[in-house]
């Protein structure tokens, strides 16, 4: 049975074949790239090339708290390319909470997207 997912290299989202050990761009060890862990996982997955990948990854980070992820997530906030990603950092942010964060989240009230405004002045009225 042919697998539905489409797998990409974490290090320069080539799309590769599951089996793949090594991508066959940038040579990335796949079979190391297994053994990180989930947080850095999803970190890393807010550079994905798809658009909808960088929000789910942003939204599971919020979820757990990553706090790992703070400075990841305002740089995907800072991004003027997708407003929906952005505010979903935002909304992470709030959630993981902490003082980058919130300093952050302040800042977000003045974000060129009213999408992102949006989100942050819920996020910091709360």
């Amino acid at each position: 049975m042919e697998s539905a997912a489409t797998w990409f290299c974490p290090d320069c989202w080539h799309e590769v074949n599951p089996e793949a050990q090594t991508c066959p761009l940038c040579g990335s060890d796949l079979a190391k790239q297994q053994r990180v862990d989930y947080e850095t996982k999803l970190i890393r997955a807010l550079d994905h090339r798809m658009a909808d990948r960088r929000l789910i990854a942003a939204r599971v980070l919020g979820q757990i708290g990553g706090t790992r992820a703070v400075r990841a997530l305002i740089k995907l906030a800072e991004r003027g390319d997708d407003p929906y990603a952005s505010a979903e950092a935002v909304r992470a942010l709030a959630r993981i909470g902490g003082h980058q964060a919130t300093e952050f989240l302040k800042k977000a009230n003045a974000h060129p997207s009213a999408v992102v405004r949006h989100a942050a002045r819920r996020a910091t009225s709360a």
